[in-house]
């Protein structure tokens, strides 16, 4: 048998830390998308910051616990906050680095400043995908800073005949000018369905929907509420158009995991355009892009229209996220660049 490379998660297990919201986006695509994949060995521990400094305390001795008897090579944390007992943890396993840490910071487009700059001399290696940031990490001097890039979790084979349950649908929360952006396109009588937390749910809503699947009627969509990710999933595969908003919770803008999650769930991309994405898509073949709300409206028409151009732009979308934009693919080339590679440094099972 071939070599595995343990790696312990020490993530926030619920999402926002509030059970009623179920699992959290980090152990939904990190460890529900590591957990398959060859060479690697992946356990869970639920670290959320947030509650009582009791409740922290149970949670970091729980963590050293899962240290000691599961041995891994690598503790993989998404930290966004960190109680003074998470830093005198990460600080003595940095000294000893056995294992090694490594932080995956989410939020560098907006918080490198107030958060990454003094967290990330808490781990041997940061993980960022910003690339600003990352620049910067090493303008400062921090060479231990590795970039990469959000991934898709779900991989869904397009559909040659798919069903759609809806022409255009947004899956996300509604900050920023996402509330304008949409009613911009149903002012122009174009049906968008909306999901997320912090959208608008009701029961007549929930029914309105039902009827409309069912029936395959052309009524308009009400605005749902927060889904799970196999939902979410089938919701991008049944759209037609899933749109993506690329402005983050600062006013800038950044690529995000949706932009992976769409072609690997089988759903055609019409983006938000944020720099980089050239890097990982080409746009037009492989996702397409609007840089303003008319762009938008001119984009979602034509491709409502255009069935084929539009089916065949979601099919090469999913190819290159099945061939480059997995997070197996993002875990490889991240312990490539810190020399473990799946065979690991101490104690490897075989």
């Amino acid at each position: 048998m071939s070599e595995t490379t343990r790696i312990l998660l020490a993530m926030c297990q619920w999402d926002y830390n509030d059970r009623g919201r179920g699992t959290s986006f980090e152990y939904e695509t990190f460890y529900q998308g590591l957990r398959d994949c060859p060479g690697i060995e992946v356990r869970f521990c639920n670290t959320a910051t947030q509650g009582s400094a009791r409740i922290k305390a149970r949670r970091v001795a729980e963590l050293k616990q899962r240290i000691e008897s599961f041995q891994p090579h690598i503790v993989w944390s998404m930290f966004s906050s960190l109680k003074p007992v998470d830093r005198e943890l990460f600080m003595r396993l940095k000294s000893r680095q056995d294992p090694v840490t490594v932080n995956w910071f989410a939020d560098d487009s907006w918080r490198y400043d107030d958060f990454t700059v003094e967290a990330r001399r808490l781990f041997n290696y940061a993980v960022t995908t910003d690339r600003p940031a990352y620049e910067r990490c090493l303008a400062d001097g921090h060479r231990s800073v590795i970039k990469s890039q959000w991934a898709a979790s779900c991989l869904r084979e397009p559909g040659e005949g798919a069903r759609y349950a809806y022409d255009v649908s947004f899956c996300g929360q509604p900050h920023t000018d996402r509330r304008q952006m949409v009613e911009h396109l149903r002012r122009r009588g174009i049906d968008v369905a909306v999901f997320g937390y912090g959208w608008r749910r009701s029961y007549v809503a929930r029914k309105w929907n039902s009827i409309r699947k069912n029936l395959r009627l052309p009524l308009p969509a009400f605005s749902m509420g927060r889904v799970g990710r196999d939902n979410m999933h089938r919701i991008m595969a049944g759209s037609k158009i899933n749109l993506h908003f690329a402005k983050n919770s600062a006013g800038s803008f950044a690529i995000h995991a949706r932009t992976f999650e769409v072609p690997g769930a089988g759903g055609f991309l019409l983006s938000e355009y944020a720099p980089g994405l050239e890097e990982y898509f080409e746009i037009g073949r492989e996702i397409e892009v609007f840089r303003d709300a008319d762009e938008m409206i001119d984009k979602v028409r034509f491709y409502l229209a255009h069935d084929r151009q539009r089916r065949a732009i979601a099919r090469s979308g999913h190819k290159r996220v099945v061939r480059e934009h997995t997070y197996a693919h993002r875990v490889r080339a991240i312990l490539d660049t810190i020399h473990l590679h799946t065979r690991g440094t101490k104690g490897a099972a075989s």
